[in-house]
């Protein structure tokens, strides 16, 4: 009968330590590398602009690893192809998801953002972007979400400021691409004007990307009698076409467009006939701070060429992936060999510290995230003069 008891109270006591002390914590996973994986446009229409992304990663990885990478561990980026589509970026994501450990996420387009929501829910990875549509922030509400550019409703109160406040334009009229880009811009570009100047667009057109021929817009939009356009666009090959059209038919009025117009793609195949026009662009080879004029030099030494923006958010997203994991601990060295934490762990933990950034320097700007976790808050105004951009003014939004 004491045997009995006995074991009773032993399993009694067991039973007590159990509430008392937690579960055994998972193990920490020996790694070699730490791994973010990036669906980007490696084939396909968009793969001009997939290559300019890609040396953004690169370079900027390169700069981590020399410098001890996380906590001594080396960054290595893992790349799916999305061909340029919707349909390409979702298989891309489940494969890299499925195939790959990888702690953070990056992928481009508003479009595909939207489309690869459901999967980054599912998985909890934090993901990292330069797509700029309000609604990702207003309407999806992924905590998983982290933006690297100013939102468009943001850049739509710049772009609207700038044509009524320092161009003095009251007959404004709207060019668009009809996709959740283009679309979101101008909605927002025209509320402000409303809101704030009670304006409204004198004619407004859209198109579709990849049609090569935007005669009759720009034909609507003259004889509407607008003195401006501000455009919408991120196909460098439609922004070209749209700006030579523009000035072979002679439209004599101010033109702004989004970032893309100012791209050095966009340029390069626009050549003269982007001269003269303003761009709300995410940098100035003028603005002296000192983190943007490392990486214009850094660039220019490693590429031959002068960088555009596309290199420069691509750039920033890992160093700045690399500074949250060192600052959420999620890699450590034990003996000769280095451990992470638990996949699910580390990328709450690295989620958390990319929320809790404030003021983390990078070559675009100073990070820090805001209550819809975007983390960039400036912007500049930029002039086409001789196929470059000029700044006219950097604008900080906080």
């Amino acid at each position: 009968m004491k045997r009995w008891i006995g074991l009773l109270l032993v399993l009694l006591c067991l039973a007590g330590g159990m509430a008392v002390f937690p579960a055994f914590a998972a193990e920490w996973t020996p790694v070699d590398s730490f791994l973010i994986g990036v669906v980007n446009h490696m084939t396909g229409p968009l793969a001009l602009t997939g290559e300019l992304r890609k040396r953004g990663h690169e370079l900027a990885a390169e700069e981590v690893n020399s410098s001890g990478g996380v906590a001594g561990l080396p960054i290595k980026l893992v790349y799916e192809d999305d061909q340029g589509t919707n349909p390409g970026a979702v298989a891309g994501t489940r494969k890299l998801l499925a195939q790959q450990p990888v702690v953070a996420f990056i992928i481009e387009r508003s479009t595909m953002v939207n489309a690869v929501h459901p999967i980054i829910q599912q998985e909890k990875v934090p993901t990292l972007f330069g797509a700029t549509a309000w609604s990702i922030s207003s309407e999806l509400k992924n905590p998983w979400f982290f933006r690297m550019r100013v939102d468009d409703r943001a850049t739509a109160a710049i772009m609207a400021k700038f044509l009524v406040e320092e161009l003095k334009k009251t007959k404004v009229a709207a060019l668009y691409a009809a996709d959740v880009f283009g679309e979101g811009g101008n909605k927002e570009t025209a509320a402000y004007l409303k809101e704030k100047y009670n304006l409204t667009p004198v004619n407004s057109q859209k198109y579709t990307s990849g049609t090569k021929d935007y005669t009759a817009q720009l034909l609507a939009i003259k004889s509407s009698g607008a003195d401006a356009i501000y455009a919408w666009g991120t196909n460098s090959e439609d922004n070209a076409i749209i700006l030579r059209q523009f000035k072979q038919l002679g439209l004599n009025m101010d033109f702004i467009g989004s970032a893309a117009y100012a791209s050095a793609i966009s340029l390069d195949l626009a050549g003269d006939n982007a001269n003269g026009i303003y761009s709300v662009y995410d940098f100035a080879f003028e603005d002296t701070r000192p983190q943007l004029q490392a990486w214009i030099k850094a660039y220019r030494a490693k590429y031959k060429e002068d960088p555009d923006f596309w290199n420069l958010y691509t750039y920033d997203i890992v160093k700045l992936v690399a500074d949250a994991a060192k600052r959420a601990g999620i890699v450590r060295k034990e003996g000769d060999r280095f451990v992470q934490m638990p996949l699910p762990e580390a990328r709450a933990a690295l989620a958390k510290a990319l929320r809790e950034t404030k003021g983390f320097a990078g070559a675009q700007g100073d990070y820090s995230a805001d209550e819809y976790q975007n983390m960039i808050h400036n912007l500049a105004v930029v002039k086409i003069d001789n196929r470059k951009a000029k700044m006219v003014k950097v604008i900080k939004l906080k």
